[in-house]
């Protein structure tokens, strides 16, 4: 092999790997294996607020008040309560995740993982800042490492940035992390459920026996399959929202009312649903007698999935045996009819 294409080979792998050299130094020790936060249990106990922002804005800005996590959504707005699910993920995450590998130093190069400045120009970093007592500890989060086994790192007030060995994950936008579904109900607890406006349909259950009744199915009528009654239950209490709105008049006397639903819950607690449309989007809203619950405040915005689960009509839940038995005197008809031609 001569020396030429030595030369030339060493110049290519140079050129192939010269991002990733250039993205590990300067550094003096490429692997670690010590956590980001130490002493994190006391942060945990003593936890207050966390804080989750990037370029675009807050994310997050959750506080523990009365043994609850509330989000702010709006200025002046009550808080809303925050998925325990994802928060208890983050701090696990938060607690166990390892500095893995030093990369780059400068800030030249912090773009290539994601991790410059949230002011900087075209900033992918989101900023978690958990704050405890008169303490607080902030951690920088970058791009996701290419084997997807791990973000990219750095804490605000240092240039080192690194490869931690876990992934975590942020919220896509300030509803991400906000608790699902609507209601903190399940199946079991709605005892009835009732079309009141220009339809009427009333659906309740047997507490004894949990079995469902439609209540003014009209005589020589069958429902459609034998669980066609839980689907108006399901979309009821799997109700997910895409995002908040202010509970304003003027939006609710601007909707076109697609459906309203008067709803009982084993618990004695009466709420009307109200379902409407506007400009193409599905909005729903609560009302109720008793007190002011979290969800009762809000204007949901809903997937046209989520919208068709909930405006049933009463031939929604019936066979059509008028259709069937036109069909099946068509099917005998044609059958004849092809059976009394004769063969070419």
């Amino acid at each position: 092999m001569n020396k030429s294409f030595l030369i030339l080979v060493f110049f290519v792998v140079m050129a192939l790997g010269g991002g990733a050299w250039l993205l590990q130094e300067p550094v003096t020790v490429n692997k670690r294996s010590e956590l980001v936060f130490k002493d994190f249990r006391k942060t945990v106990d003593e936890l207050q607020s966390i804080t989750i922002t990037n370029a675009q804005g807050v994310l997050l800005d959750a506080e523990l008040q009365d043994g609850v996590w509330g989000a702010s959504v709006k200025l002046g707005l009550p808080k809303y309560p925050v998925s325990k699910q994802h928060l208890a993920e983050l701090l696990r995450t938060l607690s166990q995740v390892k500095l893995l590998e030093a990369k780059t130093g400068k800030t030249e190069n912090f773009s290539q993982l994601g991790l410059q400045a949230l002011y900087a120009e075209d900033s992918i970093a989101s900023l978690i800042t958990l704050n405890a007592g008169k303490s607080s500890k902030s951690l920088m989060v970058g791009k996701m490492a290419t084997s997807g086994h791990g973000s990219f790192v750095r804490k605000p007030s240092e240039t080192q940035t690194w490869l931690a060995d876990k992934y975590i994950e942020m919220p896509v936008d300030k509803f991400a992390w906000l608790q699902q579904p609507i209601l903190p109900y399940k199946e079991e607890d709605i005892v009835s459920i009732r079309r009141v406006d220009h339809e009427s349909w009333n659906i309740t259950r047997d507490t004894q026996n949990a079995g469902l009744k439609l209540s003014n199915m009209p005589q020589s009528s069958e429902l459609k399959y034998e669980a066609v009654l839980n689907s108006i239950f399901k979309g009821l209490v799997g109700l997910r929202f895409e995002s908040l709105l202010d509970k304003e008049n003027e939006l609710i006397r601007s909707l076109e009312v697609l459906i309203e639903l008067e709803v009982q819950t084993l618990d004695s607690v009466s709420l009307k649903l109200t379902l409407g449309k506007k400009d193409e989007q599905n909005f729903v809203y609560f009302s109720t007698y008793d007190g002011e619950p979290y969800w009762s405040r809000w204007v949901y915005q809903i997937s046209n999935f989520s919208a068709q689960q909930l405006v049933k009509s009463m031939k929604d839940f019936l066979k059509d045996n008028s259709s069937s038995q036109t069909e099946s005197k068509s099917d005998i008809t044609q059958y004849s009819i092809d059976e009394g031609e004769s063969p070419d």
